[in-house]
């Protein structure tokens, strides 16, 4: 029996303040808006790596809902500059077809949240 080669989608992650009014924001592959992502492969992984690496800013743990089999893991690497998150199944059934995964950086004082970028298991 093969291995399944894992499905590997790479983003970029920058981090962004206003300072007029000390807002940030967190863009991912240059936008604000959620992407909707998909999972058809086993062991489908989505590594984000922030672009400011010069910066504070590090990757926390994300936030993962609506995850009933608890198959979404996530590894750093770079210092927390980048973060692996790997989904290992394809569930198909209603409670996994809304699975959440929200990033989370902080700058070592306060942390913030990303936009709610959703996977979602299709099988091909």
């Amino acid at each position: 029996m093969t291995t399944p080669v894992p499905q590997v989608n790479n983003y970029t992650v920058e981090v962004k303040t206003n300072p007029a009014t000390n807002q940030l924001a967190v863009y991912i592959n240059n936008s604000l808006e959620c992407e909707y992502l998909s999972v058809n492969k086993l062991e489908t992984q989505f590594v984000y790596t922030l672009t400011n690496p010069e910066s504070n800013w590090l990757f926390l743990d994300p936030v993962v809902t609506h995850d009933p089999k608890h198959d979404i893991s996530f590894q750093f690497s770079d210092a927390n500059k980048v973060v692996t998150v790997i989904d290992s199944d394809l569930d198909t059934g209603e409670d996994e077809q809304n699975i959440s995964i929200v990033l989370k950086v902080t700058d070592g004082t306060n942390s913030y949240l990303s936009a709610d970028p959703q996977i979602k298991n299709e099988p091909q």
